[in-house]
Parts: C-alpha cells; sequence; structure tokens
C-alpha cells in the first residue's frame, strides 16, 4: 500500500532540502534544477541555428544585389507588390517554422 508522501515532500521542502525555484518556478532554467544537456545535443541546436542565420544573410544579400540592380521605372512597378510579399514571407516562415 501506498502511503501519502505530501508530509514528507513538505518537511523537505521546509528544511530547504529542495531547491525553492523547483516548486515555485515549474520553468526553471537546468543549471538550477541540476540538469545539464547534452553536449551533443548543445551542439547540434548552435549548428542547426547558424545554419539558418547564414541562410538568412545569404538571402537577404541576394535581395540586396537584385533590388540595386532595378532601375526606378522597375522598383516602382515592385512598390505595389509590398503587402504580397510581406504575406509571402511570413507563410514562409510559418512553413519552415513547421
Amino acid at each position: 500500500m501506498r502511503e501519502n508522501r505530501e508530509p514528507e515532500l513538505a518537511l523537505r521542502y521546509a528544511t530547504k532540502e529542495i531547491p525553492s525555484t523547483m516548486m515555485i518556478n515549474p520553468y526553471a532554467t537546468p543549471s538550477r534544477v541540476g540538469v545539464r544537456p547534452d553536449a551533443r545535443l548543445a551542439q547540434a541546436f548552435l549548428t542547426q541555428a547558424f545554419f539558418w542565420m547564414f541562410l538568412g544573410l545569404l538571402l537577404t544579400t541576394g535581395v540586396g544585389a537584385v533590388v540595386a540592380g532595378l532601375s526606378d521605372s522597375q522598383l516602382t512597378g515592385v512598390a505595389g507588390l509590398a503587402m504580397p510579399l510581406i504575406i509571402a514571407q511570413l507563410v514562409i516562415a510559418f512553413t519552415l517554422t513547421l
């Protein structure tokens, strides 16, 4: 038969055996809780993050080069597409996050 462990936990909490951040903040940082992520996981996450940042900078450079090469009449024509381009960017961003 299982006994009620609530009084035992309350006693441990009162005597500071359990860090207060675990009881008050369920979203405490891993270092405060005493858990560390695997180094390979952290490395993979950073690699992917920097890869996506690099692709974003590459895309920005490409768009800047194309826009710099447009004539004034072409820029005036493209100016009417501002809202559809913003919506397309948001759709691409939401699609990539899935």
